[in-house]
This record gives structure tokens, C-alpha cells and sequence, in this order.
């Protein structure tokens, strides 16, 4: 949030806040783009915690956090992958229907967002939590593996019904990522 915020701050000509160092309207640009778009990717602002034996749990104390989390969906093994880089992956033919006139028509009917433009990234981050909900829905977790690399739980899902939710998701989340940096261009740009 706070990047999108520092983009917005170049782009209208003023200086990088710190911590960052954007380095110009171009690489800020280039910056605002690419964190709209995670900012509406479920599974990078939410996730989820869970035991060792797989059951998901919250963390009593923050100190016991990091035992049980996650890493949004990264520390998830799925279909032999990372959860997280399952909901990252585009698939071919959401791709498709989204670059023909379906996806600019369904981004026409996204609402703009009120407020300041400075305010819009965390109001778009909080809608992005309530939807990661979903992502961890009707999954079945295993155990925690541990071995030589970080530990993971394995999960299934119910297919093909898990998949048409996610890709349902993802074409709902890319459809307002996109239409909300258009509304940031645009009002930087009239």
C-alpha cells in the first residue's frame, strides 16, 4: 500500500518518501502497476494459519504467528506447487476472455473507488483480505511436512469445483485491478 502511495506522490512530481527510492515517473509508473495488481491478488494481503497436524488455527499471541503461518499460501502445497503461485498463475483461457471486449466491458462497470487517491491502496488491500477467504475455502490440509527445505502442508481440493472458484476469483480480481489503475491513471491524467 504504502508503495502505491509512494508511486502516486512521483507520478504527480513530488520526491520519493522514505523509505523508498523511486527514481523517476517511469520506474514509478512501472511500480504502481505492478502493486495495483497485487494489491488485488488475494493471496498476496491474506492468509492463513494452521497447526502442525494441518487443522487452521489463530495465533494466540503474534510471538506464535510465524510457527503457523503460511506465508500466503506459499508454505501450501498443492497439485505439486505452491498454493500461492497456483492463485499468481493466469490461466490460458481467463487470459484470453479477459484481453477480448469482456474484460474492458466488465472493468467499465467497476465502481470507482471514493475518497482520496492517496486512501484507495488500503481500501482496496481490505477488500483483497475478505476475498482471500475463499482461496483456503474447501481446501483439506495435511500434517506440516518438515525436511531439508522450509516446512509445508500438503492440501487437496474438490475438483473441478475448486478451480472454477479460483478462476472465478482471479477473473473478478484482475478485472478490478485493472479498472482501478485506470482510475489512478486517469485522475493523475485527466
Amino acid at each position: 500500500m504504502q508503495a502505491v502511495r509512494a508511486a502516486i506522490v512521483v507520478l504527480r512530481g513530488g520526491k520519493s518518501p522514505a523509505p523508498f527510492d523511486i527514481r523517476g515517473q517511469r520506474e514509478a509508473l512501472r511500480l504502481l502497476t505492478h502493486y495495483v495488481g497485487d494489491l488485488h491478488q488475494p493471496l498476496h494481503v491474506g492468509s492463513i494459519y494452521l497447526s502442525d497436524a494441518g487443522k487452521p488455527l489463530d495465533p494466540a499471541t503474534a510471538k506464535d504467528a510465524p510457527a503457523h503461518g503460511t506465508a500466503g499460501g506459499n508454505a501450501i502445497q498443492i497439485e505439486g506447487r505452491d498454493l500461492h503461485q497456483l492463485w499468481d498463475d493466469i490461466p490460458d483461457r481467463l487470459f484470453t476472455r479477459l484481453l477480448g471486449a469482456g474484460g474492458a466491458q466488465q472493468a467499465r462497470q467497476v465502481p470507482r473507488t471514493a475518497g482520496a487517491a492517496d486512501q484507495w491502496p488500503a481500501a482496496w488491500a481490505g477488500e483483497s483480505i475478505r476475498q482471500a477467504a475463499p482461496a483456503f475455502k474447501d481446501l483439506r490440509f495435511g500434517a506440516r511436512v518438515t525436511g531439508s527445505g522450509p516446512a509445508k502442508w500438503p492440501a487437496t481440493a474438490r475438483e473441478p469445483d475448486y478451480r472454477q472458484a479460483r478462476e472465478a476469483l482471479q477473473q473478478e480480481q484482475l478485472v478490478k485491478g485493472g479498472a482501478r489503475l485506470a482510475q489512478i491513471l486517469t485522475t493523475l491524467w485527466p
